[in-house]
Parts: structure tokens; C-alpha cells; sequence
């Protein structure tokens, strides 16, 4: 091992981090990644997350207490005593890491920021003429490190002119999110597809899954078939509406609702399909696409490649569908057994390259270490 080699490591052994921000669990699934490879990382989640399913970190591993980790730390961002606590205790690690909304506070520590957009923060609040949107467009303008992880950002990256920003991939746990064992799971003589999408499409707003466009496809393509089971996770504003439409659309026999479920159930889903169905209104990938992906099954959903290829060196092998015509057209090329299972296998060895989570440990390492230095050095 070289001397520069034990410099780094000597330098990540001692740097303290502090993630905020968990929106579908993203500091916390950063936090485990990076605490594998050694880094003294702290997840700080406000009480309004821990409300929230999807952004607790018992949905994602439902086996824990977070409550007793000492890693994990919980508070009340709209109190003002637990908040500027918690403030006095984020100026004591050397980088911040924080991801949306938790920047508009973050930006005032004094201490090296790393600023990351997840979702509607960069596409929406940051143009909305609040006292929110004005401090996140703030922070997002002075980072000197912005990161961004939906390829739809890409458009609003050159319309606020945020040079110093990059694509940064979101983290995988592929050993947690992997393949069945040989023979396991899989139906010899039906073709089961998975919907795992949020159930949001009657409003349009901008982030509409268009889960309309799906079903309105499959119906035309089952109307061909009699292989198929269709099974839909019942969670989401349009739940009800989702079921009126099945009903109309004569698809009752074939569809299975699901209640909502936690990773550990999502898990087993993704092993036992054969294709997963993602969304259809945002052009970009879902986190439980990423995750199905991982486990070496093929996924259908919108994506825009022209902005897939300024993020990944090669486009992902996933069924790309815009509209309802387009999603019949790629139900009737795609859904063979033996295709489905080659995509499947395409999928897996492209996230391993692209979203592994230790490999994306290991870059946000480098960065949090250029960033140690560069604060150390201006100190001097």
C-alpha cells in the first residue's frame, strides 16, 4: 500500500459526515453504504419524516429500532429549540450532506455543504416565490458542490445556470437487492407483471405517475393473452380511482391489489415477477425500478434517453415507453418468458455499474475527502 493510499484512508478514518434529508429513505440508505466502507456518517431525520412510510428507516429495514441507533438521530425541524440544537451539533462534523429541503437551514452552519437535489425540490420549489423556494434556489446557487440524481434535472440544471453541479447516481444495496436462487419464485406457466408505482395520475400534476396509461395499454394487450396476473400495489392519492378503472376496463379477474408494502415485502414481489411496471409521467427511473433492476428483473416505464445519455455511458436495457400506444407496443414485443428473463439479466449487470452502492460509496468518499482538504487548506 502506498503512502498516498494511507493518507486517504487515514483521512476518511477520522471524517465525521452528517446526512439530513430522507426523502424515500435516501440518508439513511446513503448512511448504510457509506458506514460499510468505514465512515463515520450520522442520519439526522425530522420527526415529520419518521410520519411518513417511505421515509422511515424501518420500511426499508423493517428488522431494526431506529430509535436506538446511535447513528441515527431524530428531530423537530419546525421547533425552534430542538432545530437549533440540532444546528449546534452539525457544526461539529467536518462535511454536511444534505439532501432537498434541509439545505435552506444547512447553508448557514459555516461548514463545508454538499448540496443534493432529489426530486421536486429542483423541478418546483426552487421557482416558487416563497421564503422556502428563495433559500433552497439560494443554496443550490452558492454549494460550491450540487449533486443531482433524477435525469430529469438536467433541463432546470442549465436553466438556473448551475455550473458547479453534476449527475451523481443514488445507491443500491445489490446484495440486499439481488436475484432468487435458481428456480425460485418465478410461475412456470404465467406471466406476472408487478406495478410498484405510487398510484397519482387523475390530478396531471407534474409529478403524475400516468399509471392511467398503463392500465388502459394492458387491457388492450390482455384482451390477447390469457397468461398475465397483474399485481398493483394499492397506495397512493388515486387508489380508488385506480380500482374503478380496472373495473372498467374488465381487468378484475386478472388484477391482484396489494396492500402497502415495506422493502422486505417489495423484495420478495420483485423475485417473484417477471416484469416490474414503473411510471409513465416523469421521465426518469422510480427507486423501486433501480431496486427490481437489481434483482435482475426488467422493468417498463418512460424514460427520456436523450437525458439517459448525458447521466450513464450506455442506456439502461429497460422497456422504454412513451404513452399508451408505445406501452402496448412494448408489452406485445417484450412479454416472452425467455426475453423477459435475458432483459432481466441485462438490467442487474448494468445497475451493478452504474448504481452499486458500494462503488457509489467509494466516489462520494473521494469527494467528502477533496472537500476535507480543500476546507483545511483555506483554514491555514
Amino acid at each position: 500500500m502506498s503512502p498516498t493510499d494511507n493518507l486517504f484512508i487515514n483521512s476518511c478514518s477520522i471524517m465525521r459526515v452528517a446526512l439530513l434529508g430522507n426523502l424515500c429513505n435516501t440518508a439513511y440508505t446513503f448512511g448504510k453504504v457509506l458506514r460499510k466502507e468505514g465512515i463515520n456518517v450520522e442520519v439526522f431525520i425530522t420527526e415529520k419524516e419518521r410520519t411518513q412510510a417511505a421515509a422511515y428507516p424501518e420500511w426499508e429495514d423493517p428488522e431494526i429500532d431506529s430509535k436506538n441507533i446511535n447513528w441515527i438521530h431524530y428531530y423537530n425541524q419546525r421547533n425552534p429549540l430542538s432545530l437549533v440544537q440540532t444546528m449546534f451539533q452539525l457544526r461539529n462534523f467536518d462535511i454536511i450532506h444534505a439532501f432537498g429541503l434541509p439545505n435552506t437551514y444547512c447553508q448557514f452552519l459555516g461548514r463545508p455543504l454538499i448540496s443534493h437535489a432529489l426530486g421536486a425540490d429542483l423541478k418546483e420549489v426552487v421557482y416558487e416565490p416563497t421564503l422556502i423556494g428563495l433559500l433552497l434556489k439560494k443554496a443550490f446557487r452558492q454549494t460550491k458542490n450540487l449533486l443531482f440524481s433524477d435525469i430529469d434535472h438536467v433541463p432546470h440544471i442549465h436553466r438556473l445556470e448551475l455550473e458547479q453541479s453534476q449527475y451523481f447516481p443514488a445507491a443500491v444495496d445489490v446484495e440486499k437487492y439481488s436475484p432468487a436462487s435458481k428456480g425460485s419464485y418465478i410461475s412456470d406457466n404465467k406471466i406476472v407483471l408487478f406495478h410498484s408505482a405510487f398510484l397519482d395520475w387523475t390530478k396531471r400534476q407534474p409529478t403524475s405517475k400516468r399509471n392511467d396509461l398503463f392500465f388502459r395499454a394492458f387491457s388492450r394487450f390482455a384482451d390477447q393473452r390469457d397468461d398475465l396476473i397483474l399485481r398493483v400495489i394499492a397506495a397512493g392519492p388515486d387508489t380508488e380511482s385506480t380500482k374503478k378503472l380496472v373495473y372498467e376496463l374488465g381487468l378484475s379477474k386478472i388484477v391482484e391489489f396489494l396492500p402497502p408494502l415495506n422493502k422486505q415485502e417489495l423484495l420478495e414481489h420483485y423475485r417473484s415477477c417477471d416484469l416490474i411496471v414503473d411510471q409513465f409521467g416523469m421521465p426518469k427511473f422510480g427507486v423501486n425500478a433501480l431496486e427490481g433492476m437489481a434483482c435482475g428483473r426488467p422493468v417498463l416505464l418512460y424514460l427520456d434517453k436523450d437525458l439517459a445519455k448525458q447521466c450513464y455511458a450506455t442506456l439502461p436495457p429497460v422497456g422504454i415507453a412513451n404513452g399508451e400506444q408505445e406501452i402496448y407496443k412494448t408489452l406485445h414485443d417484450i412479454c416472452d418468458k425467455e426475453k423477459l428473463h435475458s432483459i432481466g439479466l441485462k438490467c442487474r449487470d448494468w445497475i451493478l455499474s452504474n448504481h452499486n452502492g458500494k462503488v457509489v460509496a467509494k466516489k462520494l468518499i473521494q469527494l467528502y475527502t477533496q472537500i476535507k482538504q480543500h476546507s483545511e487548506s483555506d483554514s491555514l
